[in-house]
């Protein structure tokens, strides 16, 4: 009798083994990054993107970095504009899963010089409002080139 339990804990231990070591591998994630000089300041963001088998974006992750992902307060750009990004970027990121990746190759960000911009040259924000945050549209545009930088090897 203890003999057959030992083979049916054996048989259920390298199981969970085999679903540990497979469950994984319907996932990879890709890093990228966006970057521009404007003003003598660095800007950008590094990601990480995971990916599942059909295509979904699963997380985006900002990584560290030495650009300047959002400036600190100075001109026009407030106090309050700051902890808007701050405050939101979180919830930026969670809007990217579920999207397709296609869908995120397709979205086009008006750049001037490697740097978003709020308008194009048509007086409009050419992506996707939920990828947008309202009063810091240039670190939602770079965030958005950085994760199709690098999702831009898949279809």
């Amino acid at each position: 009798m203890i003999m057959k339990k030992s083979y049916i804990l054996a048989f259920v231990l390298l199981l969970s083994c085999f679903v540990a070591l497979f469950a994984g591998c319907s996932e990879k994630t890709y890093n990228g990054e966006y970057s521009y000089t404007q003003y003598g300041t660095n800007y950008g963001v590094k990601v990480a993107v995971t990916v599942d088998e059909d295509n979904e974006i699963e997380k985006v992750r900002i990584l560290g970095s030495d650009y300047v992902e959002v400036s600190e307060p100075s001109g026009n750009w407030t106090q309050e504009n700051y902890d808007n990004w701050k405050n939101n970027v979180s919830s930026l990121l969670k809007e990217y899963e579920g999207k397709k990746v296609s869908e995120i190759l397709a979205m086009k960000v008006a750049t001037k010089d490697k740097a978003p911009l709020s308008k194009d040259d048509d007086g409009f924000t050419a992506y996707d409002s939920d990828l947008l945050i309202s009063g810091a549209t240039l670190g939602s545009g770079r965030l958005l080139l950085a994760v199709q930088d690098a999702l831009k090897d898949l279809k």
